[in-house]
Order: C-alpha cells, then structure tokens, then sequence
C-alpha cells in the first residue's frame, strides 16, 4: 500500500516493463485518484525502497522522470512534493487552445465581450 488509502498497488516483476516505470505509474495514479493532494509530500525515497524493495537508483530514476515532467517537485532538505496541475500546450498549427484544453479534461465556455464593426474602404486605382 502506498499513501494513507487503503488502496493496494504492486510492482510486478515478472512483468516486461521496466520497474521504475511501474513505480512511475504507481505514484502518477495516487496522484490522479487524490491519494496525495497538490503540494503535499511524497513518501521518501528510503520509503518507497523498503515498501516496494527496490533500489535507491530504481525509486530515484522514476522520481526523476516525474520531476521533469512537472508532476512532482523537490524541495532540499525536506522532500518530493505533487506539483499542481499545469496547463500544458502543443503547436497551435495542429490545434486550437481551446481544444487542447477540453482534452486535458479542462471544461471551455466562449462569451463574447464586444461586437463592433469597422467600415472598409476600397480603394480602386484602375
């Protein structure tokens, strides 16, 4: 079990996909079902070794990569925090941010603020 729910998670060794990608997942889907809030700590990595018994490079890689993505955020001296949700952007040549948002599960509403028209003048030099 990890965390403070009673919800029972195991590393699977017998499975092809490397641990600390499962160890990754493991700690991304506590985060996902609110096991561990927004700024809240983490368990350490010593922790996370003997309740999974994994190595310390296995528990470091996959804290690692949760780091650079944003998920998770070290604070020195004290620990691995949950990071809060970002608002994350892909090219705009491919899609809209709008759409982008209602993808990461975001809900969009459009109002319009102001209609004003503008007169055009065409000018013809033939």
């Amino acid at each position: 079990m990890i965390g403070k729910a009673n919800v029972m998670y195991n590393i699977d060794r017998n499975n092809s996909k490397p641990l600390y990608l499962q160890l990754e997942e493991l700690i991304r889907e506590s985060i996902e079902k609110g096991i561990y809030k927004r700024d809240e700590k983490i368990p350490s990595e010593s922790e996370l070794m003997n309740k999974y018994d994994l190595s310390r490079i296995t528990v470091r890689n996959a804290c690692n990569h949760l780091v650079k993505e944003g998920i998770l955020y070290r604070v020195a001296g004290k620990g691995t925090f949950v990071s809060s949700p970002k608002i994350m952007t892909s090219s705009l040549a491919y899609m809209g941010f709008r759409e982008q948002l209602e993808r990461m599960g975001y809900e969009t509403t459009t109002k319009l603020i102001r209609k004003k028209y503008n007169k055009i003048y065409s000018f013809n030099k033939f």
